[in-house]
């Protein structure tokens, strides 16, 4: 199940009373470009988002259901958590969130090698046309 990672970001801006794209960047203390490709690739930076949550229910950032705050939000009135069916299924949505961005990084620390080795080819070849 791909889970649609502009939305999360879209309802953490809601949540946040954040209006624009570079507000958010700002907030995250990210750079506008990183929040970009986050959009362009459909990816985030999970664990950087969730540390910003301090009231705000994780459950409803992935998925869009249940309230925005957790009931002891300050003015609210303390309520224990109760484990349902949504937050079991929220707790596994961040699991294989988690993995697939182990796995995302895992492939774009191939990437980056085989673009080095790529470059250094590159730079090769130039050498020995600069040479002939």
């Amino acid at each position: 199940m791909e889970i649609d990672k502009k939305q999360i970001l879209s309802r953490f801006k809601q949540a946040k009373k954040i209006t624009s794209d570079i507000e958010l960047a700002h907030f995250l203390g990210i750079s506008r470009g990183t929040l970009s490709n986050w959009k362009a690739r459909n990816s985030l930076d999970f664990d950087l988002l969730f540390s910003k949550c301090e009231h705000e229910s994780i459950h409803w950032l992935v998925t869009g259901e249940g309230e925005i705050y957790y009931s002891n939000k300050p003015g609210m009135e303390a309520s224990p958590i109760v484990e349902t069916n949504a937050s079991t299924d929220a707790l596994q949505m961040i699991a294989d969130l988690a993995r697939e961005n182990g796995q995302l990084q895992a492939e774009n620390a191939e990437l980056k090698k085989e673009l080095a080795q790529r470059d250094n080819t590159v730079v090769d070849a130039t050498a020995s046309v600069a040479s002939a």
